[in-house]
């Protein structure tokens, strides 16, 4: 091979790199260049937001779908739906809203309980899904009835209390720094330390191609269930904010929850049948989202406007995230009339 030639394969074969990257990322680069236009309009509209008991308030509010869209988003990534997201989070909020003390003792184990719960939950999806070949979309249905009954089995309608102190801990201020970002900014970094491990590039190979994951040796069933329980430690890391935040226990959040968690995942970035995608993404979305109500709030527009404009940021997003796929699937319709 001559030395062009040689040259001409590593330009091309760099290309192709920045292309590949260029691909995974745009709809990730998309949401947070969104959230940044929606976050200005919304300053230019109420200078509120931009104050330190406002930006802690708008942070406050999107927190609790950010946590659980973020998990979402890994089972997403796997190649899996999850519908039991919203029954995790609400059964976790309700032990914690029953269980908890005001004591130091208290507040940490009720929370570590917490957590474990979303873990459990989260793990035993996924053991479901990879035993019984069911598609995870009919077993995380059924066992969204299971974990919400449980919901209502520790509470059977709204009620219980939540400390201030602990409230305090994660929906406070500490040094003009709204502990909400502190928590986000922290599963950032939880992720960011997971994906320097095999899990990572497992679970994108699972959501890829399943049976090309299997014959390379990725470890498919461990994968699931590990990708299945991060979400659950993310939905007990929600329930525990949501606690936080309402200092009560809900034991039915209802479909709103879900919707709008399903909604950040794909305005976020990741896609849906797997393969790409990171919790991250799951996090800007729901910002995305929240401050698009936001925007229509402090313009006083009718709520049911919320819906319309959700639907609207859901259809950008898919054609944002896959433009080539949808230019294929146009140029593929046979012409009107032709072969006739």
């Amino acid at each position: 091979m001559s030395q062009e030639t040689a040259t001409a394969v590593r330009v091309g074969e760099r290309g192709a790199a920045v292309r590949s990257f260029a691909s995974r990322k745009v709809g990730f680069l998309a949401s947070a260049a969104v959230l940044v236009a929606f976050f200005a309009i919304n300053a230019s509209i109420s200078e509120a937001v931009l104050t330190t008991y406002g930006f802690s308030s708008f942070v406050n509010a999107g927190a609790t779908v950010a946590l659980a869209a973020a998990g979402l988003s890994v089972v997403v990534m796997a190649g899996g739906l999850d519908l039991s997201v919203a029954a995790v989070v609400a059964l976790v909020n309700v032990v914690v809203a029953t269980r908890m003390q005001d004591t130091s003792a208290s507040m940490m184990w009720v929370s570590l309980l917490a957590v474990g719960i979303g873990v459990a939950a989260g793990a035993l999806n996924g053991v479901l899904v990879t035993t019984t070949g069911l598609p995870s979309v009919i077993v995380t249905l059924a066992t969204f009835f299971i974990w919400g009954g449980a919901a209502l089995l520790v509470l059977d309608s709204p009620g219980g209390s939540v400390p201030f102190d602990f409230a305090d801990l994660l929906t406070g201020v500490r040094g003009g720094v709204p502990n909400a970002v502190l928590l986000l900014l922290g599963l950032c970094v939880l992720w960011l330390l997971l994906s320097r491990t095999s899990l990572r590039v497992n679970i994108l190979a699972l959501g890829g191609d399943r049976a090309a994951a299997r014959a390379n040796g990725v470890p498919v069933a461990g994968t699931e269930v590990a990708a299945f329980a991060i979400a659950g430690f993310c939905y007990g890391l929600a329930g525990l904010f949501l606690s936080a935040l309402t200092v009560s226990g809900t034991p039915n959040l209802g479909a709103d929850f879900t919707l709008n968690a399903f909604a950040a995942v794909v305005v976020g970035g990741t896609q849906f049948g797997g393969g790409r995608g990171t919790p991250v993404s799951g996090l800007i979305g729901a910002f995305v989202l929240y401050t698009s109500y936001s925007i229509l709030f402090t313009i006083e527009a009718p709520s049911e406007l919320n819906y319309v404009l959700t639907g609207a940021i859901l259809v950008v997003a898919v054609v944002v995230q896959n433009p080539r796929r949808l230019l294929v699937s146009r140029s593929a319709e046979p012409v009107s009339g032709a072969g006739g």
